[in-house]
């Protein structure tokens, strides 16, 4: 998704934008709902089919809110903002009723027009992905490695507790609050499959599937062709924590032949392999839970307490208080909140929401 530039000049600032595609919508403009009306601030990212704006309500209730807009399309099962309004819904009704904290952002208001759908939600500050190259040598320390793994992988639960998997586990689809810099908030569903009927039956998996995801994360069995369940967005977490405190990343950063990559995932598998992907960590404790993950199939249940429980023990071991500030906490201690604040809403965030 292209990173966009100021939209179209020729409507007026301070007018309606609500017979228009959505996507090409000037600072200034307005877009109304049922209830509210929504002054559009800065483009933020933008498909094809859609775009993202950060935008606040008239008159301002002192917040910034985040404006997806998804292009009318003739195919119902295109509709991609239908499907990630379902999620979320779902998803709130989850975590009340298990009392957990949301890794999910809210979804505050939506509208249909004759040309575009919207919804109105929370405005995410940078992704991991961005966090990540801000840091001197481009990687977490361990501390902040091993407490933000146990929120991403918290995020994964929640979505696979109401019946759907990600498939595209990975650093750019995590960001963390404008407001709350400590949370960390799982997004962009527009590959998500539910993998259970309407009788909350898992469904039978298909005999060939095509490639899901990106290259670098994905699991095995996505190489492979075979149908993805619960297990394999776990893979694609290990990966991802691997490489976030990793100065080089993962063995096949860089490989772009996708044969070769999957080779070298199974390689990594050998016990001194595996050591030396996992040295930036607790290589042992690593290795089990890959070992685990591996030996799991589509049907079974991922026992994700085991995994927080190896988690934890690593940062005990390594004497790391999993409350202490972030590495980003501490890098805004350097500079002014508000400065800090405002930068954050990073771009990058929303850039493949309408691929």
């Amino acid at each position: 998704m292209k990173q966009a530039s100021k939209a179209s000049s020729e409507e007026p600032e301070n007018s309606c934008a609500d017979e228009t595609d959505g996507v090409n919508i000037k600072d200034g403009q307005y877009v109304t709902t049922n209830t509210k009306k929504y002054r559009l601030i800065e483009l933020l990212g933008k498909g094809g089919y859609g775009a993202v704006y950060k935008v606040e309500t008239e008159p301002s209730d002192g917040r910034h809110y985040a404006m997806k807009i998804e292009k009318a399309r003739e195919k119902a099962h295109n509709n991609k903002l239908k499907m990630e309004v379902s999620i979320i819904k779902q998803i709130a009704y989850y975590v009340t009723e298990t009392k957990q904290k949301s890794h999910f952002v809210q979804i505050y208001d939506r509208a249909k027009k004759a040309r575009f759908a919207l919804i109105v939600m929370t405005l995410c500050g940078d992704s991991l992905a961005d966090l990540k190259k801000k840091r001197p040598r481009q990687m977490f320390s361990l501390g902040t490695t091993y407490g933000v793994g146990l929120q991403c992988l918290k995020a994964i639960e929640q979505l696979h507790g109401i019946g759907y998997i990600h498939r595209d586990i990975k650093p750019g689809n995590y960001a963390i609050g404008v407001e709350d810099r400590r949370c960390v908030f799982i997004l962009d569903f527009g590959i998500a499959r539910n993998i259970f009927n309407a009788k909350r039956e898992l469904k039978a998996p298909r005999i060939k599937v095509p490639f899901r995801g990106t290259v670098r994360y994905a699991a095995i069995n996505c190489h492979k062709g075979i149908e993805l369940g619960t297990k394999d967005d776990c893979e694609s977490w290990l990966y991802m924590i691997t490489e976030i405190c990793t100065i080089d990343g993962l063995p096949w950063r860089g490989e772009k032949d996708r044969e070769r990559i999957l080779q070298m995932k199974v390689n990594v598998r050998a016990p001194q392999s595996s050591k030396n992907m996992f040295r930036a960590m607790h290589p042992a404790n690593m290795a089990a839970i890959l070992k685990y993950v591996d030996s799991l199939t589509y049907a079974d249940e991922v026992d994700y307490n085991y995994i927080y429980t190896v988690i934890e023990e690593c940062a005990r071991v390594g004497r790391l208080d999993l409350t202490a500030p972030y590495d980003w906490e501490l890098d805004d201690d350097k500079y002014d909140r508000t400065t800090t604040t405002t930068t954050t809403t990073n771009l990058s965030v929303y850039k493949s929401t309408f691929r």
